[in-house]
């Protein structure tokens, strides 16, 4: 009995310390196995292999619909980018952004700039894609959970003319996107 609690304790330690440095959305940062053979619901999203697609994630956050990870072989992990597409209205989306951010906050303290490029809105004035942008950013001196910065921004889509919708990204970027960056410089 003295030899199973204690089996049972160093089995409960192992599994909280893994827990402890999973990443954001509770992706492994560090691993150097591409997620789509990893997770049953993550694909190669290019020909490259550099993007995987995930419908799910080990810790999903209510907000998100998927997930895109840049990962390169023999590197890892560069960023992690948590997707939502809404067709809901301008108010509600600002309140969904700044209600995650309140969530980012709390974890990894104040945000060191805000970006809030739309113009006076009224539903008269619809406008262009990709013209407005509204978000925080944070970045860090040093490395917190495996995060050197994370972004979430808000931009603004347009269908047709008149339907407008939003699509928000919360961006957690790796300590290896720096050398995810310069592979990529190489490569093209």
């Amino acid at each position: 009995m003295k030899y199973f609690a204690l089996t049972l304790a160093f089995i409960l330690a192992a599994g909280s310390s893994q827990n402890a440095q999973a990443g954001p959305f509770g992706f492994d940062t560090k691993s150097l196995i591409n997620p789509a053979d990893k997770y049953s619901y993550c694909s190669s999203y290019d020909d490259d292999n550099l993007l995987v697609y995930c419908s799910n994630a080990p810790r999903p956050h209510p907000y998100i619909g998927s997930y895109v990870i840049a990962f390169i072989d023999d590197i890892g992990m560069c960023s992690i980018i948590g997707m939502t597409e809404s067709e809901i209205t301008w108010p509600q989306i600002k309140l969904k952004t700044d209600n995650l951010a309140k969530l980012v906050k709390r974890k990894y303290g104040e945000w060191n700039d805000k970006i809030d490029k739309f113009p006076n809105r009224d539903h008269s004035n619809l406008i262009k894609e990709g013209e407005s942008t509204y978000g925080y950013i944070w970045g860090f001196d040093r490395v917190i959970n495996g995060i050197e910065s994370i972004y979430i921004l808000t931009v603004s889509s347009q269908i047709s003319g008149t339907l407008e919708t939003f699509s928000t990204g919360m961006s957690y970027s790796t300590p290896l996107a720096g050398k995810c960056g310069e592979y990529l410089d190489d490569s093209f």
